[in-house]
């Protein structure tokens, strides 16, 4: 075993189990599952199925046998969600990771492991500099990332993946190939095949591995920079972030831009970040005084300040039972044990039906529209209370993730 070998085998030796491991059935998966199984690992796997070829039926099965002979449960996960439309690999790779989240839920898993190797890393790195990304996009893959309420792990990063196919020709564990991974017309494909040429040159996949690293170690400090930042100037007002202008524009162009996509994030979590002119275009009108709205966001200049929060429309149909989570936020507890019915009631954004039904006129530094996305009681069409925007006696809602629980997130990393 070599030393990068003998690395992932210490480092899946001490981790928490059960684990899940994604195996599709190429090479990297497949030496994951193997080298797990060395080492005792209690797991399940799962293959996904995409229905995009018909040899990938075949593939599972290989996959579920293999993975018994080990002593592995499997599951085969079938995405049918393509239309034909847009990018395919995209699509799959969001579908991947849509099917595998909820497999491991229902398993009572909380980390998968994905076969993603140096290999892949230097081929993402590669992909970056085509486009001309900048620190974030030249992080490529980090080796854990929390999504879809797990860790998704990647412990074959310091891995080539002849080393790997070397280990599955010594334990005798045949691997499929997907032909997919040899048309040019997709763009990794393309960076692959300029891989011996750039070795030859002197650019290894070592070495655009280490840019890797290096461009990570500088995009957590300048996230933590950003989030002190953040910590400083921005307040949380009820369900919209108030910026303070004067040190937000004091601040350099690349802590600007990342705290703006923060607040973005903390305001509409949809896990990626708008297209990088559209962030640009956004800052030049807020700077210029203008309002302006990205996505689900609209943010107002007014006092000295940035008002930044969800757009009414973006919310305006979001329901659920007082009794559950609403907007991935907010959470109603009642005061009194009188008024303990929350069953009975419904959670939506205040919006102008509540506006008009509030029993006192709210401070008149606060926006009206920014108000129409408070969280709110309601019993049919009736406004039973509406705590951040109006204190009521027997109702409060709680945010249970707050912006400054956001910053400390990121700074506790």
């Amino acid at each position: 075993m070599t030393p990068e070998i003998e690395n992932v085998l210490e480092q899946l030796r001490a981790a928490e189990q059960p684990l899940g491991i994604a195996v599709s059935g190429g090479s990297d998966s497949m030496a994951l599952m193997i080298l797990a199984a060395k080492v005792g690992v209690r797991a399940h796997v799962a293959t996904v199925d995409h229905r995009l070829r018909p040899e990938a039926a075949d593939e599972a099965r290989h996959v579920a046998q293999e993975a018994a002979r080990l002593g592995y449960s499997h599951d085969t996960l079938v995405w049918t969600g393509w239309d034909g439309q847009g990018n395919l690999q995209d699509a799959a790779r969001r579908a991947r990771r849509r099917l595998l989240s909820a497999w491991a839920a229902e398993r009572g898993i909380s980390t998968v492991l994905l076969g993603h190797t140096l290999d892949d890393q230097a081929e993402t790195v590669l992909m970056r500099l085509s486009r001309a990304a900048g620190v974030d996009g030249l992080s490529a893959m980090s080796a854990r990332r929390f999504d879809h309420g797990m860790t998704w792990w990647r412990p074959l990063l310091g891995v080539r993946r002849a080393t790997l196919q070397r280990v599955l020709r010594a334990e005798g564990v045949n691997w499929v190939s997907d032909p997919s991974n040899q048309d040019a017309k997709y763009a990794r494909v393309r960076m692959r095949q300029l891989s011996p040429a750039l070795e030859q040159a002197g650019l290894s996949g070592e070495a655009l591995a280490q840019v890797a690293t290096q461009m990570s170690e500088a995009r957590a400090a300048l996230d933590h920079a950003a989030a002190t930042l953040g910590q400083q100037i921005v307040q949380q007002n009820g369900a919209a972030l108030v910026v303070q202008s004067a040190p937000f524009w004091q601040a350099p162009p690349e802590l600007r831009r990342r705290l703006f996509l923060m607040a973005l994030d903390w305001l509409d979590p949809v896990g990626y970040a708008p297209r990088g002119t559209s962030v640009a275009q956004a800052l030049a009108d807020l700077q210029a005084g203008r309002a302006t709205s990205l996505a689900n966001v609209l943010a107002r200049p007014r006092q000295r300040a940035l008002w930044l929060y969800r757009t009414p429309e973006s919310v305006s149909d979001l329901k659920c039972p007082a009794t559950e989570i609403w907007g991935e936020k907010w959470l109603a507890r009642s005061l009194s044990t009188e008024t303990s019915h929350a069953h009975d009631l419904t959670m939506r954004a205040l919006g102008p039906d509540g506006l008009a039904q509030l029993p006192q006129t709210p401070e008149k530094y606060r926006l009206r529209r920014a108000l129409m996305v408070e969280p709110s009681l309601w019993q049919g069409p009736r406004l039973v209370a509406a705590p951040t925007v109006v204190p009521h006696p027997d109702w409060q809602i709680e945010c249970k993730k707050t912006w400054c629980d956001n910053c400390a997130g990121i700074l506790s990393h």
